[in-house]
């Protein structure tokens, strides 16, 4: 066994010592070893695992716009939870003003005379907007139309919210005849004064992509806007309303602020 002379000459045995070495040399090599094999278990596991596509990303072009004719006639077309739905504020606008040459005399809240210029007439919009509360509309998909007067306006507004989950057309039926998108298509065709707006949810861009190509197809004349609006709303110009509740005045000194110029809705 070998040994060593310690300070008084005496020999000391070496045997301890190596011990302490080889076993925290075994105690490392298992160490190694262990994470050695912990290394392949993962490298296995990483073979195994298909690798991951990702989702190709939806286009949407944006070619050169061009002014909406002021003449036009809108139609519109909501594009949302995977469906379209079309909506045609012509046809309201089309009872509602049968209804007001019906009723002109019971809605009238006061007829102004001016000098040099048609007389102004003024209605009661609150009148109005009750004879439409639960008015027969006809056919109308399902969709709610309301006639709405704000305290605060001078005119009416007429507003159309489709049925969002049971109403329009999927996706998948866009091109189907006689499904409802095809046949709005059709009616819109039939004026060469039609425009049809979409309105595009974030959630349905591969939808409006399909019911865009079809209306390109039949040479209708559109343009689309990113919206979240889940309802159509017109001003209605004629007639003007009683307003019941005028904005107050802004505090003298005060300037106005600065609004930046309202984006139209263009062609494209």
């Amino acid at each position: 066994m070998p040994k060593r002379r310690n300070n008084s000459g005496e020999g000391v045995s070496l045997f301890p010592f190596m011990s302490t070495v080889m076993a925290e040399r075994d105690a490392e090599s298992k160490k190694t070893q262990t994470i050695q094999e912990e290394i392949a278990k993962l490298e296995g596991l990483l073979d195994k695992t298909p690798v991951l596509a990702t989702n190709k990303p939806t286009v949407v072009n944006i070619p050169n716009s061009r002014p909406i004719p002021d003449n036009a006639k809108m139609f519109y077309a909501i594009a949302r939870k995977g469906r379209v739905h079309n909506v045609d504020p012509n046809a309201a606008l089309k009872i509602f003003n049968g209804e007001l040459a019906k009723h002109r005399n019971d809605w009238l809240y006061k007829r102004v005379q001016r000098k040099g210029a048609p007389d102004r007439y003024i209605y009661d919009g609150q009148k109005i907007a009750a004879f439409f509360k639960n008015y027969n509309w006809g056919n109308t998909r399902n969709q709610k139309i309301e006639i709405i007067a704000k305290p605060t306006a001078h005119r009416l507004q007429l507003v159309i919210t489709p049925d969002l989950e049971k109403g329009g057309t999927p996706t998948e039926n866009l091109a189907t005849p006689g499904s409802p998108y095809s046949e709005a298509a059709a009616t819109i065709l039939k004026d060469f004064k039609a425009v049809l707006m979409f309105q595009v949810a974030t959630d349905s861009f591969n939808t409006y992509l399909e019911a865009r190509q079809l209306a390109d197809k039949a040479n209708i004349a559109a343009g689309w806007e990113l919206k979240s609006e889940q309802r159509v709303i017109q001003r209605i110009e004629e007639p003007e309303i009683r307003c019941l509740e005028p904005a107050p005045p802004r505090p003298p000194g005060q300037p106005d602020p600065v609004k930046p110029p309202p984006l139209k809705p263009k062609l494209d």
